[in-house]
């Protein structure tokens, strides 16, 4: 995919210089950090997408699924993110989530996901073949799944006072 090959890019080129947030700040933050900012512009995309974390023998596998008519505001929200990493190549500051600079650091430790796009849902595949990126991957897709969930969790409550 285009979007993994810029970004991979901008972190083969720059150093990781994010201003990320603390240890105690949320996993996802959709209104500070550029790049989940740039999905979550998109009016009734994240009610429309789904993603979760599977282990692999060799680190991790993300599936994003997305209904079909919000397959556009999806490729929207994808140019919000390149436009995101130009800025950060530009010099300009940019924000970035716990999850957003997770996937930073992974990148930055040469780390090249292949992506598929199927017709159903994109896969992303994270691998290694040291142990220890193998368990840093399986931790960070552990904390997104639990972060994930605790998000779906929020909404179906405030969904049920409505």
């Amino acid at each position: 995919m285009k979007l993994n090959r810029n970004i991979a890019l901008f972190f083969t080129l720059t150093a990781f210089t994010f201003t990320t947030a603390a240890a105690d700040e949320p996993w996802f933050d959709l209104e500070k950090c550029g790049f989940c900012k740039a999905l979550a512009s998109q009016p009734g995309l994240l009610e429309h997408m789904k993603t979760e974390y599977h282990d692999t023998k060799t680190g991790i596998i993300s599936v994003t699924y997305i209904d079909k008519e919000y397959e556009g505001a999806f490729a929207k929200g994808q140019a919000g993110i390149r436009q995101v990493v130009a800025d950060k190549m530009a010099g300009k500051p940019v924000v970035a989530c716990r999850h957003c600079a997770a996937i930073g650091e992974f990148y930055q430790m040469g780390l090249m996901p292949e992506s598929i796009k199927s017709e159903k849902c994109i896969i992303v595949i994270y691998s290694s073949t040291e142990p220890a990126t193998v368990t840093k991957l399986q931790e960070f897709g552990k904390k997104s799944n639990e972060a994930l969930a605790e998000i779906a969790k929020k909404k179906q409550l405030a969904d049920a006072k409505k």
